[in-house]
C-alpha cells in the first residue's frame, strides 16, 4: 500500500505540472479523477506534497493545487525523496 502511495504521489505531481503552464489550479477531486484515485488518498498525498513545497495550495473559491510559475526546477529524484519522507511518517 505504501509504494501505491508513493506512484499516487508523483502521479499528482505530474498532473498538476502539465496544467500549471496554464496557470490553472486543480481541486482534489479533480487530481483524483485524473489521478485515478481516491479522494482521501490524494487529499492526504496532495497535502504532503504542499508541506513539503513540491506544490502550492491556495484556499477560497478559487483555490485549489498548483505549481506556481516562480516555482524553481523540481526534479523527479525530489518527488521521489517526498514520497519517502511521506512513506516514512506514515508509518
Amino acid at each position: 500500500m505504501r509504494s501505491q502511495s508513493c506512484k499516487y504521489a508523483l502521479r499528482a505531481a505530474v498532473y498538476l505540472a502539465a496544467r500549471s503552464p496554464q496557470g490553472a489550479r486543480a481541486g482534489i477531486r479533480e487530481v483524483a479523477a485524473g489521478i485515478e484515485a481516491n479522494g482521501h488518498s490524494t487529499a492526504k498525498i496532495l497535502q504532503q506534497l504542499a508541506r513539503e513545497g513540491v506544490i502550492a495550495s491556495a484556499k477560497g473559491p478559487n483555490g485549489g493545487f498548483f505549481i506556481p510559475a516562480d516555482a524553481k526546477t523540481i526534479y523527479l529524484i525530489d518527488d521521489f525523496e517526498s514520497g519517502i519522507a511521506f512513506l516514512k511518517r506514515s508509518r
